[in-house]
């Protein structure tokens, strides 16, 4: 992995949220992952009510929510899930993992996961990781291509199935100010 360079933040017509771990989420974030997963069928239906409960998806660690106003329906959201977490898939010590990027459709190419995905790595540099990792699966072209063009590459080596389904591994290395992990 090699350092890079987050494009500046331009003011947008949303704001992004932090909602800490361990309070449950909102129910309209829910049903928007919900949708996003299932109605474009990344997720099964019968996986989604468990998955997808408010408590359990706060178990994951920090969500980063985006919304017009605050108390607007959500129009995107991300997981940021440490190492240690039950529900982390790929990340080691070190590495902070990103889960659920989804945007409703209808604030799709609108800067929406591209400010999600700042806040993350925000939030990853803040805690002084060394690198956000994320499993996506491989007909997620259009994340593909979104997180390439942050920063994020590719790793094979990392590649994993769960029964039948293939997940594809990115990473993008953190390049801390001040760094003194060393």
């Amino acid at each position: 992995m090699t350092p890079s360079a987050t494009p500046p933040r331009v003011p947008s017509p949303f704001l992004v949220f932090r909602h800490p771990p361990d309070h449950p989420l909102d129910p309209d974030v829910c049903k928007l992952l919900a949708r996003v997963f299932v109605d474009e069928g990344f997720a099964n239906a019968e996986n989604v009510g468990e998955a997808f409960d408010p408590a359990v998806l706060a178990s994951r660690g920090v969500a980063w929510i985006a919304r017009a106003a605050h108390s607007a329906p959500a129009l995107g959201v991300v997981l940021l899930v440490e190492p240690g977490n039950r529900f982390r898939q790929v990340a080691t010590e070190g590495e902070l993992e990103v889960h659920l990027l989804a945007v409703d459709p209808a604030h799709r190419r609108t800067g929406v996961a591209t400010a999600l995905l700042r806040e993350c790595v925000a939030d990853a540099n803040r805690r002084r990781a060394r690198a956000l990792v994320l499993s996506t699966q491989p007909t997620m072209r259009s994340a593909h291509a979104l997180y390439e063009k942050l920063g994020f590459i590719r790793n094979a080596a990392r590649d994993w199935t769960r029964g039948d389904q293939a997940y594809r591994v990115f990473e993008l290395a953190i390049a801390c100010e001040n760094d003194a992990r060393n």
